[in-house]
């Protein structure tokens, strides 16, 4: 899952804490939130999650401190958008500035986050799908809950942390949401820059590309309503003995090497999960129909800074080895190697004709 924090809000809903919530300590200033990015990048990864959390918990009560300003600038769109189209994205610093919004008290918290970890990570607010309080009519005037994404390093999970207002202050809370349409749900996480989309097809149609998919399994939990599936790989053609190292040579639908984010083929809505798609996505465009070459490649479940930044390693011919980066909280959908010639002497499955079905994804190669 990406790095995130949402809203939820509900419009009846009482919100009084009771004796079987438990308080959760709020990040503070001079807390992990004060740590620079230089030097969170070296901190544990309970350290990042507490200064992602502080941080993402300053824009959070900015919104909540501007939200009539911020929901009747949203309203046109939330109402007006079918539930088939939901979720829908909107970017933080944009719906500032289209409503005038000065926010230059807590530029700090987006600055936190920009050059962290080689890559600047941009807020954005998502509304996953339309809510009760939406098509009651009630999205101006819902009572908001906060939640600050959060991962639990001991189960190796995805979690929230929630909070309510209070006298003007967003207060933590152990008050259970789920998923329910009960709720307004006002979700914002933070992304790295990804060139996604697919290079133009070459001529002649001389390309490798993935056909159809149909990715199986969340990789997420319900808030972040989407799953990004994301590709990354390489190919080589001359296998020198004993080689090893990292990626290999650039295809058009990779990226370069020592990237972690991969390029994206699509972000699929949960609902959509179990749903075949066309994804006519480039792995790379070849003057030849058969040739020498052997690709490699991840499909994977990206997730933002703090995850993972994982390694995984292809066996190529030769006693030679490669391997790519990538950061998920997971591990991949699915890794391949395969050949460009179809009587290939390693015997690698030929690239033209593969595919692959198990309970995580489905897909074909043409």
């Amino acid at each position: 899952m990406l790095l995130m924090l949402f809203i939820v809000s509900c419009h009846t809903e009482d919100f009084s804490r009771t004796n079987n919530e438990r308080q959760v300590v709020a990040p503070t200033a001079d807390g992990p939130g004060a740590y620079s990015r230089s030097a969170i990048e070296d901190k544990s990864l309970q350290e990042q999650l507490d200064y992602k959390k502080a941080h993402l918990l300053t824009i959070s009560q900015f919104i909540s401190d501007n939200l009539p300003t911020v929901t009747n600038h949203l309203k046109d769109a939330v109402y007006n958008t079918p539930d088939s189209l939901y979720p829908l994205t909107f970017d933080v610093l944009t719906l500032f500035e289209e409503t005038n919004l000065d926010y230059s008290s807590i530029n700090g918290a987006f600055e936190a986050f920009e050059d962290l970890d080689e890559t600047t990570w941009l807020p954005s607010l998502t509304i996953p799908y339309k809510s009760d309080p939406i098509t009651n009519g009630d999205f101006e005037t819902s009572l908001p809950v906060f939640a600050i994404a959060d991962y639990d390093i001991g189960k190796g999970e995805e979690t929230a942390v929630f909070y309510k207002e209070i006298e003007g202050t967003l207060t933590p809370t152990t008050l259970e949401i789920g998923e329910n349409r009960h709720f307004l749900t006002m979700y914002i996480d933070i992304y790295g820059y990804n060139p996604g989309g697919n290079p133009p097809p070459p001529p002649a149609n001389l390309r490798l590309y993935i056909n159809k998919v149909t990715p199986k399994h969340y990789k997420e939990n319900w808030i972040s309503g989407r799953v990004e599936v994301h590709f990354s790989g390489y190919k080589k053609s001359y296998f020198p003995p004993n080689v090893g190292g990292y990626c290999g040579e650039a295809i058009a639908g990779g990226v370069a090497c020592y990237s972690p984010v991969g390029k994206r083929i699509k972000k699929v809505k949960r609902r959509h999960i179990g749903d075949q798609f066309n994804a006519s996505y480039t792995i790379d465009n070849f003057d030849t129909y058969q040739n020498d070459y052997v690709v490699y490649y991840l499909i994977f479940e990206y997730d933002g800074w703090p995850a993972f930044k994982q390694t995984t390693t292809f066996s190529l011919p030769n006693n030679n080895s490669r391997n790519i980066e990538y950061r998920s909280w997971n591990s991949p959908y699915h890794k391949a190697t395969l050949s460009m010639d179809p009587n290939n002497p390693y015997g690698y499955p030929f690239a033209r004709t593969y595919s692959y079905n198990d309970s995580g994804i489905e897909y074909d190669l043409n």
